[in-house]
């Protein structure tokens, strides 16, 4: 997250008895939640791919109108395809812009300081943090 880490050796013991209450569904659950609450990535990728598709569908647009003037008509799949990447791919785009709005009022709500305290030179702080 950006401090200085330390890394601290330890041996580790073989369990005892029992099984450990980790499930594999538990698992995916921990690894989705820390990729969505340290990241924005996800939001991000949504924007990017939304972008790539609607250019995908602007180009092949471009392409279904260069080979109706060239005298070959499309097809009812070409016209179909042409609105439905464009009109998916905006709607990505906007989901990802909806997403970092979120992300940004999420940010807000959570009332971190704009600054982190490494060390206190000349008071002591008790365990609540206050001097």
């Amino acid at each position: 997250m950006g401090f200085r880490q330390a890394t601290i050796y330890y041996n580790k013991q073989p369990r005892l008895r029992g099984r450990s209450g980790w499930s594999l569904e538990k698992k995916l659950k921990l690894v989705v939640y820390s990729i969505t609450s340290f990241t924005y990535f996800p939001i991000r990728l949504m924007s990017y791919v939304g972008f790539t598709t609607a250019l995908l569908g602007f180009i092949y647009a471009g392409v279904v109108a260069f080979n109706a003037l060239r005298g070959f008509p499309p097809q009812g799949w070409a016209s179909l395809m042409t609105v439905v990447l464009i009109i998916g791919g905006i709607q990505m785009i906007m989901l990802g812009i909806m997403g970092e709005y979120l992300w940004r009022a999420l940010d807000e709500s959570r009332r971190r300081p704009r600054y982190l305290i490494e060390s206190i030179i000349g008071q002591r702080a008790d365990v609540t943090g206050e001097p």
